[in-house]
């Protein structure tokens, strides 16, 4: 059927009551809503059975520039529409077709057109998209999307001016290079970053006096005309009314002499135009023993650029190691080799600042949390819960006291992760008590709280089991309730086993799951990340063997067309084999070639090779004593022919073997632009093996090149020429010894 788009329906008052939004799904001639409105075409010979999904949008808050509509996955030949419906035409309002075909996936929908005017930010809008010949589709097929609005988040920025200076500061917080695409709506200020927020509404500074001297970390928050939210931060020094530092201190001569470590807020000032001093070098000296360990942090005002150098007095013209950032950080622990006394070299590259020194004899634990990470849009990603289903030892900081040297002085951390359907989620968090209070909140992307702790005893646990409507990714907001600490997370994600014999998490050798006795056959497992049980793209199994064995592989995946692939290994890493998927038959048939230097135990990976693929598989393994090689194969006459792109064959090479001659011959053809790759795996103590690639005419196209370990890589000089006479011929040979070889080949045209 090939019917134009109307131009108008019937529809003569609203949908619903005013307010109201949401999606209703139904069938022609069906009314609907408290008015019971009749949405059947006027004036057309439609069939009566064609359905369709109206979607309401009142006091749109944004300038609609496009409607984003994914139709899923379409019959061909399906026909379906798309209109829009705007009531500030009129009490009637008006229909607009926009969009009449057969559709697959997503389809954007302009609604800038002439004549017509869906753009306006206020209006209230309505859309239709329908189908028609049911019985060819389902209405669940395809789906109606928000508006597709280009809308970013706000950038934000603040300025302190000044950015340090002496007890009382009196400082003004700006946010005027803060910028959005739709408007900024308002702005927040956090002046001492100790939570207590001040709402300016639309004006963009904040003028704060500081009464009490320290490094304070000031924050503002601004948010945009549809209600999303930026933050950033600016660091403030606020010195008390004498210095500690002494000038002048501007060489190894002049240093001061620092505090017994540790010590915290030491006060100084440094660069040019100062208020203090006016140079850019301030020196100080300090003890230590070979065995001690020093740790320095240096906040100053953002206005400026310091730096923080170790020396010794070797005067080799090097410090011993340097510290940048803000705070400028710097750890070092003594070796003995150095010469004392030792300096610390205060630089300022860049205006001037007063600054705090702070120094520690505790090396504290790198932090894996990556600032700034303070709302749910810049989460810190957890890659290991999500890659491995296991944390351990994730280390972070939150909060700010007095003199504490933190990381960045904010009151809340967000992190990120992903999980299967049903997983169940653990997770400790581990702080000190004694200086703070924290709490963890584990979060759905709808916002939804599905679990949290916060007792304030040092250690909160969650355990939560995903549930039907939990959406992810997932998130974990970590707050401080009060005072400061640094905190570790440690904890796992478990999947629902669905009866399979795989158990997760086996994502590395140290997990693998071990294989049954070979041979066996019909042990199954699930593989993806977008699988229902692990989520992630690898697999590893343990098995055993002897050496000289050849043990084969067939992986069996539920839904042939998503590509896996299997590398198999021994416990030191060396290469003993693999397979790849038969795009034909959507099975891996992998071969291991067991030498006899091979370490067991020896692992099988499976791997689904693209994103957003999985499927359920079956493993069958079983040792063969039958080569693919078939003798004689000894001359261009006799090679045998290589199937194209092989994923693994076995043969055998030497004068005590298979066949009892040294030289192996195999021919194959290639596109031209091409580039082919062979891998050879064989036996390195029995013997040595070489190979070589020749075209018809016996130009040596390619030579192997030795990786060690029984790994021969042969692989073209050059892309294959038009002018190549092929068939190629891939000649192995043996110098010495006999043994067992695996080879495949791969066609770096088509990676």
């Amino acid at each position: 059927m090939s019917t134009a788009l109307p131009a108008s329906f019937v529809a003569s008052q609203q949908y619903v009551n005013p307010g109201d939004a949401g999606y209703y799904k139904m069938s022609s001639d069906v009314s609907f809503g408290p008015a019971g409105v009749d949405l059947t075409p006027a004036g057309t010979n439609y069939p009566g059975n064609f359905s369709y999904v109206v979607y309401r949008v009142d006091d749109v808050t944004q300038t609609p520039k496009s409607l984003a509509v994914d139709f899923g996955l379409q019959v061909p030949g399906a026909e379906c529409g798309v209109a829009a419906y705007n009531w500030a035409y009129g009490s009637l309002g008006r229909w607009e077709g926009l969009y009449y075909g057969s559709p697959s996936g997503q389809l954007n929908v302009n609604l800038d057109i002439p004549g017509a005017d869906f753009t306006n930010a206020g209006d209230d809008l309505a859309f239709v998209v329908f189908c028609f010949n049911p019985s060819a589709i389902e209405l669940a097929d395809f789906t109606l999307s928000d508006l597709s609005v280009q809308d970013f988040p706000p950038y934000a920025e603040v300025d302190a001016n000044p950015g340090s200076g002496q007890v009382p500061l009196n400082v003004t917080l700006d946010g005027s290079n803060s910028s959005d695409d739709l408007g900024i709506a308002d702005y927040q200020f956090d002046p001492e970053g100790d939570g207590n927020w001040v709402d300016q509404g639309m004006i963009p500074t904040l003028d704060h006096t500081y009464n009490t001297p320290g490094a304070y970390t000031a924050k503002i928050k601004v948010t945009d005309t549809s209600a999303q939210s930026s933050t950033s931060q600016t660091t403030v020094i606020v010195s008390p009314a004498t210095y500690d530092e002494k000038e002048n201190n501007d060489d190894m001569a002049s240093a001061n002499t620092l505090p017994s470590i540790p010590f915290q807020n030491f006060s100084g000032n440094c660069g040019t135009g100062g208020n203090y001093d006016g140079d850019t070098d301030d020196w100080f000296t300090f003890p230590a023993n070979t065995g001690d360990s020093i740790y320095f942090t240096l906040p100053y005002g953002a206005n400026a650029d310091m730096y923080i150098e170790l020396w010794d007095s070797s005067g080799n013209g090097f410090p011993l190691t340097s510290g940048f950032g803000n705070p400028a950080t710097l750890q070092y622990t003594f070796g003995g080799f150095e010469q004392a006394p030792y300096f610390l070299h205060v630089v300022c590259d860049i205006d001037q600042s007063d600054y705090f020194l702070n120094c520690s004899n505790t090396i504290p634990p790198s932090y894996l949390e990556f600032e700034d990470n303070d709302d749910v849009n810049s989460a810190n990603e957890l890659w290991d819960l999500d890659d491995f289903h296991s944390l351990s030892g994730w280390i972070g900081s939150l909060g700010s006291g007095p003199g504490y040297p933190g990381y960045d002085g904010d009151s809340g951390d967000w992190t990120s992760f992903t999980a299967p359907a049903g997983s169940t989620i653990d997770m400790t968090l581990t702080y000190d008590s004694g200086t703070g209070k924290q709490g963890i909140t584990l979060l759905d992307s709808d916002g939804d709280v599905l679990a949290n702790s916060a007792d304030g005893d040092g250690s909160e646990h969650i355990n939560y089991t995903l549930q039907a409507g939990d959406n992810g990714p997932y998130f974990f907001h970590l707050a401080a309730g009060s005072g400061y600490s640094d905190y570790q997370l440690d904890g796992t994600v478990t999947a629902n086993n669905p009866g399979l014999d795989e158990q997760e998490d086996n994502d590395s050798d140290a997990q693998a799951n071990p294989l049954p006795a070979i041979p066996f056959s019909g042990f199954t497992g699930n593989v993806g990340d977008t699988g229902t049980y692990d989520g992630d793209t690898l697999d590893e199994f343990s098995f055993t063997a002897t050496s000289g064995q050849i043990v084969k592989f067939t992986i069996t995946p539920t839904d042939t067309s998503v590509e896996l692939s299997a590398d198999i290994f021994d416990s030191n890493v060396n290469a003993l084999g693999g397979g790849r998927w038969n795009s034909a038959s959507g099975v891996v048939t992998a071969y291991a070639v067991i030498r006899t230097n091979d370490t067991g135990p020896y692992y099988v990976q499976v791997q689904a090779v693209n994103s957003g693929e999985s499927t359920d598989y079956s493993i069958d393994a079983q040792t063969v004593t039958s080569y693919w090689e078939a003798e004689d194969n000894d001359t261009n006459l006799e090679a045998n022919a290589l199937p194209q792109n092989y994923s693994g064959l076995v043969a055998n090479l030497g004068p005590g073997g298979n066949d009892g001659d040294t030289i192996d011959e195999f021919s194959f053809t290639a596109e031209v632009g091409s580039n082919p790759i062979h891998d050879i795996v064989y036996d390195d103590s029995l013997g040595t093996v070489t190979a070589a690639i020749y075209d018809s005419n016996g130009v040596l196209k390619a030579s192997s090149s030795d990786q060690g370990g029984g790994v021969l890589y042969c692989d073209f000089d050059t892309q294959v020429d038009p002018s190549d006479a092929q068939p190629y011929y891939f000649v192995i040979q043996s110098s010495s010894g006999t043994t067992n070889y695996w080879i495949k080949n791969y066609d770096s045209y088509h990676q």
